[in-house]
């Protein structure tokens, strides 16, 4: 399988995901646009800020992944810093994932 083959299965995937749930797909996208303009974070970051406000949890954890790359791909509020840090959570072991800035794409 080439490089844009791959990519292209990994977005149909996470298009199924999302599609799954359009309401939970709904207001993570409106959380994410709500964010103030110049916040930074990951993807953690987001997901325990939206649990924080009451959004309840998606049907999969990879909803999750899925509409921030939603976000950054269809230049909708995120986009990547060119910076990586690590994650926070005991399950993600530190791992390095990038960094987002919220943008309007209006502007």
């Amino acid at each position: 399988m080439s490089i844009s083959e791959a990519k292209d299965a990994r977005d149909a995937a996470l298009d199924a995901v999302l599609r799954r749930d359009w309401i939970w797909r709904s207001q993570i996208l409106s959380f994410i646009e709500d964010l103030p303009q110049g916040w930074t974070g990951t993807g953690e970051d987001i997901r325990h800020a939206a649990i924080d406000a009451g959004l309840a949890h998606p049907h999969s954890p990879n909803a999750w992944g899925a509409a921030i790359m939603y976000a950054v791909k269809h230049k909708r509020w995120l986009m990547w810093t060119g910076k990586v840090r690590p994650m926070r959570d005991k399950s993600s072991h530190a791992r390095i994932t990038r960094e987002y800035a919220r943008w309007d794409p209006t502007d």
